[in-house]
């Protein structure tokens, strides 16, 4: 439909022309129909165009209105006083308010103390040049949290050159000034490391090898300063031994193969010497047009080189000393593997250090020896304590030999435990030595049972003879006499006896001999032992046959003695002997009775009594002394210490 007001229009139009259709001629007025007819369509078509030309223009506009809305970038614009007149979301976003409450806002007012003195002059700069300006200030939140903008700005004039209005839009590079500080941070901790570092670090052109930047460390490794440094390469510093090397890795470098190497090398200073570096080369990028570098970072290793040489002067000692000592030695790891067999291991089983390299030792140890052994070794091992063992290993000519392997662990000098280190001594001539000795030992001691059997034996004989002679005598005291020896010969014939018996007889066991002797005696003398009762404390003491056959023949006497004098007929009592070991290897012996008594006048003036002679004989053929102490009873106290054997020729 056309419009109402556009129709009248036409009419009146239509008016003015003042030709008058009815007096016109038909073909006339049918050529002005059609004309009109066209004009209409042309019309129609062209309202058809100008319909879809608004339609475009106003989704092109509501794309417009999306863009500046929603643009990652923020939009404002000013008027003349700097009030904010229009802005987008983002906007509001990055001034930390709503939108509509920043219409009407000076912009200056968002902007930090700090920062207004260079955004004034940004829109000074904008107002003086008419052209856009930059600037990057901090601008503050509602909240109290400022944040990085970058602001590009515009003033907008009329044909007069009359600032109309401003046009501005922000950028929030927040983030990139934060990645920008942290970049001035870490270039400046590079840098402080760089001077500070206890090695050496340079960087260096990787295709000349110029040397560009050094740290003091650097210099004073290689004996310069570091405004010398800058003026060299790293080939004219270096060994020419060691040149080529470094090139080959260099090669390898630049081609992209290794990111980076490391190698040890030496460096000439100026005066001539030499100083042994540990190198590390890395490749570093410098700058989009520089060219590739490298670091080179190097640490003085002259001390760890005279320890190396240091270390293998003494391992070469060691192995001089090991392989030349007359002793088996073996080292062990932690894993309990043998590692290391000197020259006189491997002369003794006839092997090479591979064979018996890990456990491969272990296939020459006798048999019925493996299991012991492997025991020993690994029970001590876990418990890292010293070991020694006996075993049997084969000799390289297919026999067993015995060794004797002690081994102690191994520490590093730290004090880390590191394994084992044993030596070994070839004990087979001492084991047929030994096996010679125990049979020959052997032998005596069946002579020697033989001997003290048959002086049994002839003792017995010569008791029987005196009983037999002793028949035949009227003389009571003869026969008292004859019995008296019958008993001494008899506490010495018990000797030989209980020697006889012993499974040692080189010493005898004193607290078995008395008792037997003891009791011998009382039967002898026909005493009921619950009438007179015999206390013994004897100590188990050992006496070689010497000491033990005096002790016994006093025993023997004082005993006798008590017997005989202490005790009226069918009167009881009580005897004791003791037998104890004092200090510094004194022994005391004492024999007392609760009898009458015995006065020391009575012993001193009393000749006769072959017995109590007899002690003291016997008490100084053991270099000892005597004491008696009566009154009532008897007590005899002697001290003495064992005599020792003294060859008779």
């Amino acid at each position: 439909m056309v419009p109402v007001k556009l129709l009248r229009q036409a009419e009146a139009r239509l008016r003015a022309t003042k030709r008058d259709v009815a007096a016109m001629p038909v073909k006339d007025v049918q050529q002005l129909v059609h004309e009109l007819q066209v004009h209409q369509i042309e019309l129609e078509m062209q309202n058809e165009e100008l319909r879809r030309a608004q339609m475009e223009l106003e989704a092109s506009r509501n794309r417009y209105v999306n863009l500046y809305e929603f643009s990652p970038a923020g939009h404002l614009t000013l008027d003349t006083h700097g009030k904010i007149v229009e802005a987008n979301l983002s906007a509001g976003t990055m001034l930390g308010i709503n939108r509509k409450e920043l219409i009407g806002q000076p912009i200056a007012r968002f902007i930090t103390r700090d920062d207004q003195n260079t955004f004034h002059r940004h829109c000074q700069d904008a107002l003086k040049t008419g052209t856009q300006q930059i600037c990057e200030v901090q601008v503050r939140e509602e909240t109290g949290a400022s944040r990085w903008i970058y602001f590009e700005s515009l003033a907008l004039q009329d044909e007069p050159g009359r600032t109309t209005r401003w046009r501005m839009a922000l950028l929030d590079i927040t983030a990139q000034k934060r990645v920008e500080e942290a970049l001035r941070r870490s270039e400046g901790r590079f840098r402080t490391m760089f001077a500070q570092a206890p090695i050496g670090i340079a960087r260096i052109d990787s295709l000349t090898g110029r040397i560009h930047e050094v740290n003091s460390t650097y210099a004073q490794i290689v004996g310069r300063t570091t405004e010398e440094m800058r003026s060299l390469d790293w080939m004219s510093i270096s060994h020419p031994d060691d040149v080529q090397a470094d090139l080959d890795n260099m090669a390898r470098l630049n081609a992209g193969e290794i990111a980076g190497f490391q190698m040890e090398k030496r460096l000439v200073r100026p005066d001539g010497t030499v100083v042994w570096i540990n190198l590390t080369v890395a490749s570093i990028q410098v700058g989009e047009h520089a060219g590739p570098h490298h670091l080179a970072m190097i640490e003085d290793i002259a001390r760890r080189k005279q320890a190396e040489e240091v270390m293998r002067e003494g391992e070469q000692r060691f192995h001089t000393m090991a392989d030349t000592a007359p002793v088996l030695i073996w080292m062990a790891g932690l894993d309990k593997v043998r590692t290391y067999f000197n020259q006189v291991w491997l002369d003794y089983t006839g092997r090479t250090t591979e064979q018996e390299r890990g456990n491969g030792w272990a296939d020459g140890v006798y048999p019925e020896d493996f299991d012991r052994c492997l025991k020993t070794y690994g029970e001590a091992f876990d418990r890292r304590e010293p070991f020694e063992m006996e075993y049997r290993l084969r000799k390289g000519d297919g026999t067993y030999g015995w060794i004797f392997d002690r081994a102690v662990p191994r520490e590093l000098p730290s004090g880390e435990f590191a394994g084992y280190i044993g030596s070994c001594i070839d004990l087979t001539e001492r084991k047929d030595l030994e096996n010679r000795l125990r049979k020959a030992v052997k032998e005596k001691e069946s002579l020697l049972r033989e001997v003290h059997h048959r002086v049994k034996n002839n003792l017995q004989v010569i008791s029987s003879l005196l009983n037999l002679q002793a028949a035949s005598i009227k003389d009571p005291q003869v026969v008292q006499l004859f019995k008296e020896c019958q008993t001494r010969i008899a506490s010495i014939a018990l000797l030989h006896e209980t020697l006889h018996r012993s499974n040692d007889l080189s010493c005898i066991r004193m607290s078995d001999y008395i008792r037997t002797l003891a009791g011998h005696v009382f039967r002898s003398y026909g005493v009921d032992p619950k009438t007179i009762v015999l206390d013994l404390l004897v100590e188990d003491l050992a006496f070689n046959i010497d000491t033990g056959m005096t002790c016994g023949m006093i025993v023997e006497e004082l005993l006798s003695n008590s017997l005989k004098h202490a005790y009226a007929v069918g009167k009881g009592g009580r005897i004791q002997i003791e037998l104890q070991a004092q200090d510094k290897g004194a022994y005391l012996l004492q024999v007392s009775d609760d009898g009458v008594g015995i006065s020391k006048d009575g012993v001193q003036h009393n000749p006769a009594s072959l017995g109590l002679e007899l002690v003291n004989l016997l008490v100084e053929k053991l270099a000892g002394t005597v004491e008696l102490q009566s009154g009532p009873g008897t007590a005899w106290r002697i001290a003495f210490h064992q005599s020792h054997y003294q060859e008779r020729m």
